[in-house]
């Protein structure tokens, strides 16, 4: 039997939504099977950034906003800006209200209608001023000395507008680069345009501006910018659930607020919307997942968004954003990154710093019931060999009979957008190399349409909602003694599978072996992704040269062990179920958990590691009212503990970096 070696192991995220994540393990595993081949995969969104329910787990275990903001932003702190944004903006941001949500269609003309008969104007200067309930403005034409649209300060369009419904054209002639809507205080406007509703707001006022977008001497398409306080578009951001947690909130409040000021600065170039000179970008920021989600008053089906919990979490957050280098930042965010966030390269073509790929355990963060709540949850997938062979074919890059697929170059994340995939195939037998992405849609549609296939081993319905994929690692033959039905058989090969454990003797586990100090060591070393130490071995009774040197010493400058004096580790001493709890409680950062009173045979005076193992579930005990602390702890028992440890990312204090070994 051959395992991975104890090193850190290379994990899978994600692309862009509906995209594919692999692992570097290699060929793909046929599972014994020459019919299949196996993949895994989960999350939703590019991966960039903050995991929308990465936050929310992390909320739920105790971490702060700037906790959650400094993870997923890597050397990045969260300052008050409040003073320089006001300056920067002006009389605010300015969001593009996109027609019929992200539809390609431009439309002609707009109606803006003001609840409760409040009255609105519309102007185009100081002179050209009118005033009604409800306006429809049409782009009429063009004039000028040229036919490029907006970039030529001498051109101008003619204006439509209609009153309160009338037939009648009263401002044919109006002449104006933009007409301006302004909004009495207080006001709830709704905005329909010849495609469709644009929603309905509360806050700012309406620049719409023509814009000649094919080319010609007549702009052909008209859209609406509402500018507004930064602080009320905020409220309207409708990104993340109202009812989350305050932390998770507030988070999202201070990212939404550094991505939106991080656009306008990027896109207002210095110049204002009237500047002849604008280089055409006359908002700052889409209103849809372009940018972020705003819905303003009502969101598109008609119904009153929930304010109380986002107007909180602004007001808690006011003026603060992430700050990397001095410098306001771009903070991108997805719904959930399958465990493991992207940097910014592996879907942009930009490197940034504070956007790095590391682990992500919260992202599948569990309820207080232990049920998943996180929706785009990582799973396997099996495709036959046939199935796969029909889809590269339809996307015009057969191989023939597929024999196996190897990703090439990984970058750190397991994206597979910016690398290129070896297929050995009947036809290839030396291989064929394709880009990832090619792969990638090839998969996702091909599954689409081939939903109904008897062949393929999976819900190819649902898989559109998986954001990543991976290569499952090859299966691991079964250990002679832990049968399948084993109570620690979950542990065990789970342990082994991620190279925390191997075999003892040719293909045995032995579950029932009693560990000593120096292979408890190797165990908890394994489960931190094999670090190296930080400090010279220190103990005397230790070989510098022995396998488990590295492990103990590090344990040693994690603090995780003192050792049993000044001088010695006792390696060869057998360690007991109690010792066992006090290394991982250490190991998480000492959490604090409730007393627990089910196993009385605990000490009550030294009784705060298993206390915290019970709160979490590690421990079950050896009876419904033993742990047993003076027993040794067990091969099978170390293997489990660590398994359920790895579910548990709110076992870890806040702030704990947590290790790629933990579970999805």
């Amino acid at each position: 039997m051959k395992f991975r070696p104890s090193l850190p192991r290379i994990v899978a995220l994600s692309l862009v939504a509906f995209g594919l994540v692999v692992t570097a393990a290699g060929p793909a595993s046929a599972d014994h099977d020459t019919t299949y081949i196996t993949f895994e995969g989960g999350g939703f969104g590019h991966g960039v950034g903050m995991s929308q329910f990465g936050a929310l787990g992390r909320a739920e275990a105790g971490y702060s906003a700037e906790d959650i903001l400094a993870f997923y932003f890597d050397g990045t702190a969260v300052e008050d800006r409040g003073a320089e944004l006001d300056e920067f903006l002006g009389e605010g941001i300015r969001v593009r209200l996109s027609p019929a949500y992200q539809s390609l269609d431009r439309p002609d003309g707009v109606t803006v209608t003001a609840r409760d008969g409040a009255l609105l104007t519309v102007r185009f200067d100081d002179e050209n001023v009118h005033t009604a309930n409800s306006i429809y403005l049409e782009q009429a034409g063009q004039i000028g000395g040229s036919s490029n649209g907006v970039t030529d300060g001498d051109d101008e369009w003619y204006w439509i507008v209609k009153l309160d419904g009338s037939d009648e054209d009263v401002c044919v002639g109006c002449i104006a680069r933009s007409a301006t809507i302004e909004r009495p205080e207080g006001a709830i406007i709704d905005i329909v345009d010849d495609v469709g509703s644009q929603g309905a707001h509360d806050a700012g006022d309406l620049t719409l501006v023509g814009r000649d977008t094919a080319g010609g001497s007549t702009p052909d398409s008209v859209f609406v910018v509402l500018q507004l306080p930064l602080e009320d578009y905020l409220q309207g951001i409708d990104e993340v659930p109202p009812d989350w947690p305050d932390e998770a909130l507030r988070a999202q409040a201070i990212a939404a607020r550094s991505y939106a000021v991080a656009q306008a600065i990027s896109r207002r170039n210095g110049l204002t919307l009237d500047d002849p000179a604008y280089d055409g970008w006359t908002f700052d920021v889409f209103d849809s997942v372009q940018d972020q989600v705003y819905d303003g008053y009502e969101d598109r089906n008609g119904n009153a968004i929930e304010y109380e919990s986002r107007l909180a979490a602004t007001l808690a957050t006011a003026g603060q954003v992430v700050v990397y280098d001095d410098a306001i930042v771009r903070t991108f965010y997805s719904s959930s990154n399958g465990g493991y966030t992207a940097a910014s390269e592996d879907s942009f073509d930009n490197p940034e710093p504070f956007h790095i790929a590391k682990p992500d355990p919260f992202d599948a963060a569990l309820d207080d019931d232990g049920n998943p709540q996180n929706p785009f949850p990582f799973r396997q997938f099996s495709y036959t060999r046939e199935a796969l062979s029909r889809w590269f074919a339809r996307d015009n890059f057969s191989v023939g009979i597929v024999q196996s697929i190897t990703f090439n170059d990984p970058v750190p994340s397991g994206r597979v957008n910016d690398i290129t995939v070896t297929i050995v195939g009947s036809d290839y037998p030396s291989g064929r190399v394709v880009s990832g992405s090619r792969v990638r849609w090839a998969i996702v549609n091909g599954c689409q349409e081939d939903a109904a296939d008897p062949g393929i081993d999976f819900d190819c319905e649902d898989y559109p909602r998986s954001s990543h994929l991976r290569l499952a690692p090859p299966p691991i033959e079964p250990f002679d003694d832990v049968p399948l039905d084993h109570w620690a058989a979950d542990g065990i090969y789970w342990s082994a599978t991620e190279g925390i454990t191997a075999a003892v003797d040719d293909n045995f586990f032995a579950p029932a072996r009693q560990m000593d100090r120096a292979e408890v060591a190797t165990f908890i070393w394994g489960f931190w992704d094999a670090p190296q130490p930080t400090q010279p071995l220190e103990f005397s009774d230790v070989d510098p040269e022995a396998e488990y040197a590295t492990a103990i010493s590090w344990m040693a400058s994690k603090k995780i062990t003192l050792g049993v004096n000044e001088t010695d580790f006792a390696p060869d001493r057998i360690v007991t179920r109690w010792e066992w709890a006090k290394f991982l409680w250490r190991l998480a950062g000492k959490p604090q958990a409730p007393i627990d009173e089910r196993f009385p045979d605990i000490a009550p005076w030294d009784a705060a590691a298993v206390h915290w193992m019970l709160n979490h579930g590690i421990t079950k005990g050896t009876t419904a009212t033993t742990f047993s602390p003076d027993n040794p702890v067990t091969r099978a028992e170390a293997a489990t503990f660590l398994y359920r440890l790895a579910a548990k990312p709110e076992a870890f204090a806040p702030g704990s970096s947590l290790p790629s070994t933990m579970r999805r």
